[in-house]
């Protein structure tokens, strides 16, 4: 449910309508079933039940050392366990919606009408999701904190606590009549210890050697690197740097200026232009970096004439 689906404007061509949809199809939507969905007054069942404005929480937060941005967002209160259900419900209910009205489309001949729809069916979902991580991330918080230490900081184990919040929102079965607090404080546990575990290994596989052993050795690289080597090496580090997906290939080329007459480009300037926080764009950067290191390893780079 990751993929945005964009608005078609009044004369959106048969071509956009085309790419539109292909956008919709390519959308990966996931929920939980009901048996209430599939009911002819489904929408009246499931949207009939208003949810109320999340609650502000006291002032417990103000003097977490996360950033003013993360406390903003945690100054919410859990959801009700009736409000909460209701909420589950009506997300995995417009995506259920989605996904009918996505099959009712001619791949040959979208209908934008019928694109926007289903989007805007997405974004309902979507605004659901982020209702619910809003209301949760005081647990993510609370959690994250037990992991941090001199390698893992607050703010990278946050960004990686947030996502995986969001995946059990995806993931809850709310009508098995659990809190979702405690499925996520799970989940969340779970992923925080695989993730500082690989980045202990990775540090511990991956050590800088020493300065001179570097500078000695890019100086007898260069004194015997042929132009025809140049460019072979330069095709299978393209090649690789494919195989990360479109945002991270972003970071890493915008990081190391590796477009041409590119400079490389701050943490903060590259979160101002992909609309996103600074933190996030370092995560980005560490899992791309991570990628990069193994997809190397495994990769030939040796001269194809020797």
């Amino acid at each position: 449910m990751a993929t945005t689906v964009r608005r078609p404007n009044r004369r959106t061509s048969k071509r956009e309508a085309s790419d539109q949809f292909s956008q919709l199809q390519a959308a990966r939507i996931e929920y939980i079933p009901n048996a209430v969905f599939d009911r002819s007054d489904a929408a009246e069942l499931v949207l009939s039940k208003n949810l109320s404005p999340l609650k502000p929480t006291s002032n417990a937060l103000a003097a977490s050392r996360s950033s003013g941005r993360i406390r903003r967002l945690a100054d919410f209160e859990l959801l009700p366990p009736a409000e909460e259900a209701d909420t589950f419900c009506q997300m995995n209910f417009w995506k259920h919606q989605a996904v009918k009205l996505r099959a009712k489309i001619n791949p040959q001949r979208p209908d934008p009408k019928l694109v926007e729809e289903a989007a805007r069916m997405l974004r309902k979902a979507q605004e659901l999701r982020d209702r619910i991580v809003q209301a949760n991330i005081r647990l993510v918080i609370s959690v994250v904190k037990k992991f941090v230490d001199a390698q893992n900081s607050l703010d990278d184990l946050l960004s990686e606590g947030v996502m995986s919040l969001m995946r059990a929102a995806e993931k809850f079965d709310y009508a098995r009549g659990f809190r979702f607090s405690t499925y996520a404080t799970y989940a969340i546990r779970r992923n925080l210890y695989r993730f500082v575990v690989a980045r202990r290994q990775e540090r511990a596989r991956f050590e800088a050697p020493p300065a001179d052993f570097v500078r000695e050795w890019t100086e007898e690289a260069e004194a015997k690197i042929t132009e025809e080597r140049w460019h072979e090496l330069n095709r299978r580090l393209g090649g690789i740097l494919r195989r990360l997906d479109p945002r991270e290939q972003m970071v890493i080329r915008a990081r190391f200026g590796l477009d041409d007459c590119a400079s490389p480009e701050t943490l903060q300037s590259l979160a101002d232009r992909m609309g996103v926080c600074k933190e996030r764009v370092r995560q980005l950067e560490k899992r791309a970096m991570m990628k990069l290191r193994r997809m190397a390893g495994e990769a030939s780079l040796e001269d194809p004439g020797e």
